[in-house]
């Protein structure tokens, strides 16, 4: 179902593959973590068949800046806005051109400096087995989980590994109590946590300050290679450098297990069984990803490509450095409802790099900043009202978007009617990779919605009748089955949602009536697939 506007009216409601090279293009966004970031691909093949070459594309929710890296490597101009300083970073870093060597260089000098002293922090009192050399601990199982503190260990000399942790010996738990005894001489951060936030999992734990989740002799460790880091002199090494320390943090912390990715539910969770990783063994893989990824991005984007990226690190409710109709496709992914705190799940990073995060005008649903979907979507209004000032007429926006409430559905749908855009189709896409909530939780849509809107400029609208009515609630459920049967696609709960999301998002666009979202909610339409399952 699509909206025609005209002859000449865009229409994009193809379901893209994963490429072949994927597999090598997908390293290059990698260098840091960072939550709902689109796959590459999707991202390259909308703005091509939206725009050409030269055009100006924005996003004004721009993340780890995916939009804006496809759009000069597809030599377009780039304005990416976000609010938080990670964002930004994190896209100024993947946009910049790096001379390897030199990056290799910085690291190798850090190597140096610091290998062999904080080597002193780790080392065992066991002998590696092959060649004699005294061991390295790669990581140390600490949590309260464990009756006694166990260690995995690494041979520096010959590459052996030990393929079980073994508890330490009382000799190597003096060793730990004199290391943690030291006093820290440089710089880490005081920050503390707010004293409520929303994915708070750490302070009835007695975890108040930010340098809590690191265990002393981390921090001891840290806070020496932070110092190395920044006593680079070429602005652009220290950068990359320091995006690599950045993104070596969270695995440093006590968030992780070893089953356990930090941050994998998206909260700030100290699992019983966390572990102290060797920060030097993180650092050093970290880098090595960030050095393919530069790689790849050198070949990918020339150094008068990146020349076209801005970035912006502010809320879009005003976009003061753009003219009136002077943009030529928005492509943007806004916060979905409370799924993500961004501010709150950054603080570690941001405190880290001396950023400060001005929250007053995230674009979420956050009990404790007191912003309820009211307030998302007055918010989601400004942001595209302006969006839509800057866009020239007849240009597209694309609103990437996956959340199970359909009252934050209902409120970004408002904010881009009420903006004066109109709405053309949706189409559901894979995500680059399945969250915590997709993979375990049958009540979690399997899709990214993609829905697609344009900027009238006096074309007469024309409204499919499909988008001015709505079947019966189990009538359209079997509508749904069927199409997917159709489409040799499994009736799921997941995929019958994302089928009633394509119907309730037209009709709830182009009508004034008010839907109830309890009426089309999960848990309602897993009860008539399961009323369909018994006949």
């Amino acid at each position: 179902m699509k909206v025609i506007l005209s002859p000449n009216t865009k229409i994009f409601d193809r379901i893209i593959s994963k490429p072949k090279e994927d597999r090598v293009v997908s390293k290059m966004y990698k260098t840091h973590k960072y939550w709902a970031r689109k796959p590459w691909y999707v991202v390259s093949e909308y703005i091509n068949f939206f725009t050409e070459p030269g055009d100006k594309i924005l996003d004004v929710f721009a993340g780890s800046g995916v939009t804006g890296i496809e759009a000069i490597a597809n030599d377009r101009e780039a304005f990416l806005v976000d609010l938080n300083p990670m964002a930004g970073f994190i896209s100024e870093t993947a946009a910049t051109n790096i001379d390897l060597d030199l990056l290799k260089n910085a690291f190798e000098e850090i190597r140096n400096n610091f290998e062999k002293k904080v080597d002193s922090l780790y080392q065992t009192k066991k002998k590696c087995p092959h060649c004699e050399s005294t061991l390295v601990a790669r990581h140390f199982l600490r949590g309260p989980a464990f009756d006694v503190v166990k260690v995995k260990e690494d041979c520096r000399s010959c590459g052996y590994t030990s393929r079980e942790s073994r508890p330490l010996t009382k000799s190597e738990m003096n060793e730990i109590k004199k290391i943690e005894s030291k006093k820290i001489n440089h710089w880490y951060p005081k920050d503390k946590f707010p004293d409520k936030f929303d994915k708070d999992r750490v302070t009835y734990k007695g975890i108040k300050h930010i340098y809590q989740l690191f265990t002393k002799r981390n921090l001891l460790a840290l806070s020496w290679l932070f110092n190395e880091v920044n006593k680079i002199s070429d602005p652009n090494i220290k950068k990359m450098m320091r995006l690599v320390f950045s993104n070596t943090l969270l695995h440093a912390s006590k968030l992780k297990a070893e089953n356990v990715r930090p941050m994998a539910v998206n909260n700030y969770w100290v699992p019983n069984d966390w572990m102290e990783e060797n920060v030097w063994f993180r650092f050093a893989e970290r880098f090595g990803k960030v050095l393919e990824a530069k790689r790849i991005s050198n070949e990918r984007i020339s150094p008068e490509q990146c020349n076209k990226l801005n970035v912006y690190t502010q809320s879009s409710t005003k976009l003061k450095f753009l003219k009136n109709n002077s943009i030529d496709y928005c492509f943007n992914d806004p916060p979905y409802g409370d799924s993500i705190q961004y501010s709150e799940l950054s603080m570690v990073w941001n405190a880290w790099m001396k950023k400060d995060y001005k929250n007053k005008e995230e674009v979420i649903v956050n009990r404790f900043q007191n912003k309820k979907v009211d307030d998302y979507q007055a918010l989601l209004t400004k942001i595209y009202k302006e969006t839509f000032r800057v866009l020239k007429p007849s240009s597209y926006m694309t609103v990437c978007f996956h959340n199970k409430n359909l009252d934050t559905w209902s409120a970004i749908l408002q904010a881009c009617k009420d903006a004066g855009f109109l709405y053309i189709n949706v189409v559901p896409q894979n995500p680059i990779s399945k969250s915590f909530n997709q993979a375990w939780s049958e009540k979690s849509p399997k899709t990214d919605m993609l829905m697609n809107f344009v900027k009238p400029n006096g074309e007469k609208l024309k409204v499919p009748k499909e988008y001015t009515y709505l079947d019966e609630f189990g009538q359209l459920i079997k509508q749904i089955i069927q199409n997917l049967k159709n489409q040799e696609r499994s009736p799921s709960l997941g995929n019958v949602y994302d089928g009633v999301l394509t119907r309730v998002v037209g009709y709830s666009f182009y009508t004034n009536d008010v839907l109830n979202p309890a009426d089309y909610s999960l848990s309602k339409i897993k009860n008539v697939l399961q009323s369909y399952a018994t006949k």
